[in-house]
C-alpha cells in the first residue's frame, strides 16, 4: 500500500526515471531484509519422501473452487485497474472533442473508432 505513494512522490520530486529506480531500491531492500531474517535462515526443505504425486493439492476437496474464486478476484481486480484509467482517458479525450464518447469505445466499435474519429496512431487531424 506505501509503494503507490513512493512513486508518486518520486514523481513529484524528480521524474518517472528517478520513480522506477526508487522503486527498484526499495525492492531490493524489501528482498533482502525478509531473505536474511531469522525465518528464512532457520528454513529448512522437507524429506525427500514427502513429495506430492499426481494431482497434489488438487485433490483436497474445495481446492479447485478456491482457485476458481481466485482467478475471479484476479481478474476483476486487474480489469478494474486498467479499465477505470482507460475510461478517464477516454473521457477526457472525448470532453476536449478529440473522440467519439468512451462508452462507444467499450461497445465493440473500439477498433473503428480511431480510423472513423481521424485519432488513428500517427495520424493527425485536419491532415
Amino acid at each position: 500500500m506505501l509503494g503507490p505513494l513512493l512513486v508518486a512522490g518520486f514523481v513529484l520530486v524528480a521524474d518517472a526515471s528517478a520513480a522506477l529506480l526508487g522503486a527498484a531500491v526499495v525492492t531490493l531492500a524489501g528482498t533482502s531484509a525478509v531473505a536474511l531474517g531469522r525465518v528464512m535462515r532457520g528454513w529448512r526443505p522437507h524429506p525427500h519422501d514427502s513429495h506430492a504425486k499426481g494431482l497434489g493439492p488438487l485433490r483436497v476437496s474445495g481446492f479447485p473452487a478456491l482457485l476458481v474464486c481466485v482467478a475471479g478476484l484476479g481478474i476483476a481486480f486487474g480489469a478494474a485497474g486498467v479499465t477505470v484509467p482507460a475510461y478517464a482517458t477516454e473521457y477526457h479525450r472525448w470532453r476536449r472533442g478529440d473522440a467519439w464518447p468512451a462508452p462507444c469505445s467499450r461497445c465493440g466499435g473500439s477498433a473503428a473508432r480511431p480510423a472513423a474519429s481521424g485519432s488513428a496512431p500517427g495520424r493527425r487531424r485536419g491532415t
